[in-house]
């Protein structure tokens, strides 16, 4: 299986572009659109949403990841090999959340005859994806220093709001407990399980399906009432365990 992922926006001629190579590359094999709404020129905080999107994806796939605003620069173009997950993306901290620990990473040697310098998701990594997932590795070295593999992954502000105007910060739900509440726009909400158990029209912190701290409404958007975009801060106001 193919899985793509890009901060090109749904509808978006580069998104189609890119998913016009893969199918002709690769025309046996299966394709999935996770997400073309990545948090947009944001490679560390569309990152951490990936990881969280993959925990639910097959063991055997290859993920074609573009959220990149170096494009055409000196950033490398990566493989990482996962288990029996492989990666395609840019050097710039997008794939080291969800290539965890213990991942082969490669820098991509190969080149296509036609490079645009602002497209290399079209010409570079698509054929370079569509190529792993029919078993084909391209000319790649081994390296040991991807970007931001050293970096905190915790990202205290809002990453991604969903079409329902939820509130999803970069947060682990895991390093946090239930009785902390959280701080965004001016407002301190506290923690709820589920939409079910609050009352109408209010709003909760919870543990989202992607194990990160959303804020939510029940019945009303969160981001419309609370007036908050992305990038705004979202911090806990107790400590975290």
């Amino acid at each position: 299986m193919l899985i793509l992922f890009s901060d090109f926006g749904t509808g978006s001629p580069y998104a189609g572009q890119m998913e016009v190579v893969c199918a002709q590359a690769a025309p046996d094999v299966s394709r999935v659109v996770l997400t073309h709404d990545a948090p947009l020129a944001d490679p560390r905080a569309a990152g951490v949403l990936l990881a969280g999107l993959i925990s639910t994806m097959p063991e055997r796939a290859v993920f074609l990841c573009v959220v990149d605003p170096g494009v055409g620069m000196d950033r490398r173009p990566l493989i990482v090999q996962q288990g029996k997950r492989w990666f395609v993306g840019p050097d710039n901290g997008l794939l080291v959340e969800a290539a965890g620990a213990n991942a082969a990473w490669f820098q991509i040697d190969w080149r296509p005859q036609h490079l645009s310098a602002t497209f290399h998701g079209r010409d570079l990594f698509a054929p370079v994806a569509a190529g792993l997932a029919q078993g084909r590795m391209p000319a790649v070295t081994p390296i040991d220093d991807p970007v931001g593999l050293a970096v905190e992954p915790c990202l205290d502000r809002v990453i991604f709001i969903d079409r329902f105007g939820n509130l999803i910060s970069g947060i682990q739900a895991s390093a946090v407990d239930a009785a902390t509440d959280v701080a965004v726009a001016g407002h301190t909400i506290a923690h709820g399980r589920c939409f079910g158990e609050a009352a109408p029209g209010s709003l909760f912190w919870y543990a989202n399906s992607m194990g990160l701290v959303a804020v939510a409404g029940n019945g009303v958007s969160a981001a419309e009432l609370l007036g908050v975009t992305l990038g705004a801060t979202m911090q806990m106001t107790k400590g975290m365990d």
